[in-house]
């Protein structure tokens, strides 16, 4: 294929929800500086995207080029990574559908971003192909989105702002909706279904993973707190162990900066802020309903089939409405403590700092739209970033987190002047 024919992003699985929020988005932030191209698998209904992305955008977008490809055809595949410089790949769940692009793109040259949020997926990428995208001077990142930017980012963002050394980190989220409507849809529930069903792949997963990237024992250690607590942060609400990728991503980008850049990794765990008792016993009965449906084959059946039930309503097939969108919001408290550079100075090896920890600092990151609205933005301004600025990503290609990728370019500046908030609310 000549240059010519290349563009410099093709979004895949441009039919589905997440793909049509991306192209929509892309649209609105490329401001035509930027050739690009739709992929999926019916002629009909990447056409019809189109019309729809003309009308919601006032931009007529018709005439862009369509590329016909399927997960389980290994040739078209081939000839999207060969038309794009940058694959953004919407098609979930990643664990079905993810690898065959992840090869595609190696071994055709392409970069290669997408939103999952499933770790045994990600985890077994970097194993499966880190090696063979450095070779190839490709960049592989995944959790683009809602999962895992903004705490990987955020704190990237605590670390360099904080006055010492950063022992331990816990974020606390909270959303924010003005509408009882759904908040996710079903590729999302899917995801869900399938990571808790496996997840004692990880085990044996991490067995092979972790002595690839060298974990340290560290002092003094971050302890979880009780599956039930209250947040003083947010007005003594109750809080749980947030579920998601977050602090599998967050583990791995602090791995990467310790055996790249020598610093010393940061112990991290992620809360989920229950607004109500309510919202706490919905939860609650959510986590049972995956933990014992999930073991079984008639279970996992079930829950696929009656998503808005076994959700209590968070999940639909149909995913949220637009006005849904635009009246959610998340709010993130990240809170730290470590040691002023008085004392981390006295050590020239700062993971032998064991002492008690004499300082902390509080941050907070928010936005809009959190699900898709931030997701599609986060994973568009990652693949504008792989084409502007990969002299400031690692010098050579590989599997990274977004923090690993982007943690010295202006990606998170990016985010910072489309509608994220981002401030130190106290240093102590």
């Amino acid at each position: 294929m000549s240059d010519s024919d290349k563009v410099d992003v093709v979004i895949f699985g441009a039919t589905g929800y997440t793909g049509k929020c991306v192209i929509r988005e892309f649209i609105l932030l490329s401001d035509n500086k930027f050739t690009w191209a739709i992929a999926g698998r019916n002629l009909k209904k990447l056409q019809e995207v189109l019309e729809w992305a003309s009308a919601k955008t006032g931009q007529d977008v018709t005439k862009i080029p369509i590329v016909i490809c399927d997960c389980e055809d290994e040739a078209s595949l081939n000839k999207m990574a060969q038309r794009g410089r940058v694959v953004i790949n919407c098609c979930g769940p990643y664990r079905f559908y993810g690898e065959p692009v992840i090869k595609a793109c190696v071994e055709n040259g392409a970069h290669h971003v997408d939103v999952s949020g499933e770790p045994e997926y990600m985890e077994t990428i970097q194993l499966d192909y880190h090696e063979a995208a450095e070779k190839k001077g490709v960049y592989i990142v995944s959790a683009c989105g809602f999962d895992s930017v903004p705490c990987d980012l955020g704190i990237i963002h605590f670390i360099n702002n904080f006055p010492g050394q950063v022992n331990s980190i816990e974020s606390f989220l909270k959303f924010s909706s003005k509408s009882n409507e759904p908040a996710a849809n079903i590729g999302t529930w899917e995801s869900a279904v399938y990571g808790i069903a496996n997840q004692q792949n990880l085990v044996a997963l991490r067995k092979k993973l972790h002595p690839i990237l060298n974990r340290p024992k560290l002092e003094p250690r971050l302890k979880p707190r009780s599956v039930i607590h209250r947040c003083e942060l947010f007005n003594n609400h109750y809080t749980l162990p947030f579920p998601g990728s977050d602090r599998s991503v967050v583990f791995r980008t602090q791995m990467f900066l310790r055996n790249n850049y020598k610093q010393r990794p940061v112990q991290y765990n992620p809360y989920f802020v229950c607004p109500s008792v309510t919202a706490l016993t919905a939860l609650v009965l959510v986590g049972l309903f995956l933990q014992v449906f999930t073991k079984f084959g008639f279970g996992r059946r079930l829950l696929l089939r009656y998503p808005e039930f076994f959700s209590c309503g968070i999940m639909s097939r149909k995913g949220p409405s637009e006005e849904a969108l635009l009246n959610s919001s998340a709010c993130f408290k990240f809170k730290g403590e470590g040691w002023s550079k008085e004392v981390a100075d006295q050590f020239e090896n700062k993971e032998e700092i064991n002492l008690p920890p004499n300082k902390k600092m509080l941050t907070e990151m928010s936005f809009k739209s959190p699900g898709y609205g931030f997701t599609s933005k986060s994973v568009i301004y990652s693949a504008f970033t792989i084409l502007k600025e990969s002299d400031k990503m690692p010098s050579r290609g590989g599997v990274y987190t977004p923090g690993g990728a982007f943690g010295k370019t202006s990606f998170l500046d990016q985010l910072l002047k489309d509608g994220v908030s981002l401030k130190i609310l106290n240093d102590v």
